[in-house]
């Protein structure tokens, strides 16, 4: 484990040897869970040992003779190099030397002001360039190929039917709640809380009304497009200051999709 007194937890020595190798570097939520476990562990009655042993990249704690019941004669561990390690593996030996002299230190990303995306005089035509990507045509699906794709998904799928509402929205054995810090999409009432109680676990009568209209016009074959359709749109966030001028767009499908997806297939999950 690399520690320093002013950063916590830094990383943890995953292969290589004593004097050079690699390091991983856990997310700082990670780090932190670890580092609140260890502190709220028993507290061990021992001094840690200020020695410094050549090799060595443990810790060693100090005691009196005695103070510590041994249940048999401490002598040589059936530890044995792991396959990364230097010593045995020429490979890894071989990488190390040629990246000594370049990485001795894990590279870290310069901290710089971030700032509102720069969206210039014409915004609607910046957001369409963004977007082409995502609407290129995908080709010509005949008849024919429709059919015979649908023939294999029938082959593949088993019988299966929709989960419930409470579990559509809050969670249970097959999904996971319904996200309510995502958006519901574009027409949609802005916030979870205009359709769903989370702490009563409660469906708002404007999610009723949502997903009861989308039924009604799946069962009658007439359809409220806006309903089925993502909008691309700028993302609301800040960037870095070389990458202002190129701000990032973002789709999410109407929230009324995807509850019928998730009740509908919600099943297939597992």
């Amino acid at each position: 484990m690399v520690v320093s007194s002013g950063h916590g937890i830094i990383g943890y020595h995953v292969a290589g040897n004593d004097v050079n190798g690699f390091c991983t570097i856990p997310p700082t939520e990670v780090a932190n869970d670890i580092r609140r476990i260890m502190l709220d562990g028993t507290e061990l009655p021992f001094d840690i040992d200020t020695k410094v042993v050549p090799g060595c990249s443990g810790v060693r704690l100090r005691y009196d003779k005695g103070q510590v019941e041994v249940a048999r004669t401490i002598g040589d561990t059936s530890f044995v190099p792991t396959t990364f390690h230097a010593s045995v593996n020429e490979d890894m030996a071989n990488l190390i030397q040629s990246l000594d002299q370049r990485h001795t230190i894990a590279p870290l990303e310069p901290v710089g002001p971030k700032v509102p995306p720069i969206f210039g005089s014409q915004p609607r035509k910046l957001l369409a360039d963004i977007s082409k990507k995502t609407f290129k045509h995908q080709g010509f699906i005949t008849t024919t190929e429709r059919k015979f794709i649908g023939d294999v998904i029938d082959e593949m799928l088993i019988p299966f039917d929709d989960i419930s509402d409470q579990e559509c929205a809050f969670g249970g054995d097959y999904v996971g709640p319904i996200n309510k810090d995502s958006s519901n999409g574009y027409g949609c009432m802005s916030g979870k809380d205009k359709y769903f109680d989370y702490e009563n676990k409660i469906i708002l009568p404007a999610a009723h009304e949502l997903f009861g209209q989308i039924s009604l016009e799946a069962k009658s074959g007439v359809y409220d497009y806006n309903h089925f359709m993502s909008r691309e749109t700028f993302k609301d966030e800040l960037r870095k200051l070389e990458k202002a001028d190129v701000p990032r767009t973002f789709r999410v499908m109407p929230l009324g999709h995807i509850w019928w997806t998730k009740k509908i297939f919600g099943k297939l999950g597992l």
